[in-house]
C-alpha cells in the first residue's frame, strides 16, 4: 500500500512538471497584442474593438472599416472585417515580437506580407 502511494505521488509530480513546463511557451495572443496604432511602409493602421482605421502613406487618405471579430491563437491574430464593397474579408497577423513592438501582416488575396511596428 505504501509503495502504491509512493508511485502515485511520483506520477502526480511528474504530471504536474510536464504540464507546467509545456505551458510556459504556449501563451495565446490577446487583444492587447494588436490593439492600438501600427505603422508600415504603406501607412498606419489603428485597431480598436469594432473598427480598423487605415491611413495610406501614398495619399494620406483615412478609411475606417468595421471589424466583425478577432480570432486569437498562440501565434496569429485573424481580423475579420468589412471592406469598402461591404464584403466580409479577413487579414492575418503573426510573427509578433516578444516585446510587443513588431508584427507581420501575413500575405493573402487581400494583401501582401507587410512588417508593422508600433507607432
Amino acid at each position: 500500500m505504501q509503495e502504491q502511494l509512493r508511485k502515485l505521488s511520483i506520477l502526480a509530480a511528474m504530471t504536474w512538471t510536464i504540464v507546467t513546463l509545456a505551458g510556459t511557451d504556449a501563451t495565446a495572443l490577446t487583444y492587447n497584442d494588436i490593439y492600438g496604432k501600427w505603422c508600415s511602409s504603406g501607412g498606419s493602421e489603428h485597431f480598436a474593438q469594432h473598427s480598423l482605421t487605415v491611413v495610406r502613406a501614398s495619399d494620406g487618405a483615412r478609411i475606417v472599416f468595421r471589424i466583425d471579430s478577432y480570432e486569437f491563437s498562440d501565434t496569429r491574430v485573424t481580423v475579420n472585417w468589412i471592406d469598402a464593397k461591404k464584403k466580409k474579408v479577413f487579414t492575418e497577423f503573426g510573427e509578433f515580437s516578444s516585446d510587443g513592438e513588431r508584427m507581420v501582416q501575413l500575405p493573402n488575396e487581400n494583401g501582401p506580407r507587410r512588417l508593422f511596428q508600433r507607432c
